[in-house]
């Protein structure tokens, strides 16, 4: 599923409890040694938040072709985030690994507070 999420003003409306754009710079993920990554560095860049997991079959098939327009759009500024629901960075490494993905940065969603925020149902979700 791929949401586009546009603010058009500062008075725009947004449903009670959903997260805004804003709202997901405040965010900070966790990186492959259990690091902060605060989202708000990429503010003003255009980014695509995949929220995907290695037990998710949808996911594991989506994954390369999304490592392979991140290679693609890199130059333009794209950046992808691919946010793991997985419980630990080791499952994300091997997945890497095996499928030969070097240039996609490991990142976790502790507890699914992002997918929560989202108010999502299921995975893969991108978010543009």
């Amino acid at each position: 599923t791929l949401f586009l999420l546009f603010v058009t003003s500062a008075q725009a409306q947004t449903p009670e409890g959903w997260i805004t754009p804003d709202g997901l710079a405040n965010m900070t993920v966790l990186d492959s040694n259990q690091q902060g990554v605060p989202l708000a560095q990429y503010r003003g860049r255009p980014i695509l938040l995949h929220l995907w997991a290695t037990w998710c079959a949808p996911c594991v098939q989506e994954i390369p072709s999304l490592s392979r327009l991140q290679a693609d759009y890199a130059s333009r500024g794209l950046v992808l985030i691919p946010l793991s629901q997985d419980f630990g960075a080791d499952k994300v490494e091997r997945f890497f690994r095996k499928t030969r993905i070097t240039n996609l940065p490991i990142l976790l969603d502790p507890n699914s507070k992002i997918f929560q925020s989202l108010k999502t149902r299921g995975l893969p979700i991108s978010i543009l």
